[in-house]
């Protein structure tokens, strides 16, 4: 009961609840569901096959670690390796590749992200790596979401736990 009056005595102003609660919500479904369709675990079946000419590639860094690295092609759109499979040694291998040259991808089906990449008479990327891997980062981004839908709840809470204390006050001095 200590617990209860603890929260109840430090809750937010109705504007912060608001803002916790739309966007909680909105971010904890992107980090949720669109996660879970960006990202899904695919067979190399339902992988996309692409085969494109080499053009050149840029990695984009955050607090200097790699982000993504896109890769640009002549006869195809632009994709990307994911943070989570742009290893050093991926752009290392992805550095030494002539403009010019045909690579062979897999692609994931509902991003433009590269799950297999052979280049130069060698694999940059398998697979089961690039599977392995995004699988293991969409973790992060489940608790992420989960945090955000904590907040949207505790949003919720805060409002709807005022505006009963507001009737209670009314009715009693009403």
């Amino acid at each position: 009961m200590r617990l209860f009056r603890r929260i109840t005595d430090d809750l937010p102003p109705k504007g912060i609840s608001i803002f916790f609660i739309v966007v909680g919500f909105i971010l904890g479904g992107i980090f949720t569901f669109g996660n879970m369709y960006w990202f899904k675990t695919v067979s190399r079946d339902e992988a996309l096959t692409v085969t494109a000419e080499y053009e050149s590639y840029k990695v984009h860094y955050s607090r200097g670690h790699s982000q993504y690295v896109l890769i640009r092609f002549k006869n195809h759109e632009q994709l990307d390796f994911d943070k989570y499979c742009a290893t050093d040694d991926v752009i290392d291998m992805v550095d030494s590749i002539l403009p010019g040259n045909e690579v062979n991808m897999l692609v994931h089906p509902n991003s433009d992200t590269i799950l297999e990449m052979e280049a130069n008479g060698g694999y940059i990327l398998r697979f089961e790596e690039s599977m392995k891997r995004l699988k293991s980062g969409r973790t992060g981004y489940y608790f992420v979401g989960g945090f955000m839908y904590l907040l949207f709840i505790y949003g919720l809470f805060s409002l709807i736990y005022e505006r009963n204390q507001n009737r209670r006050h009314k009715k009693s001095t009403g």
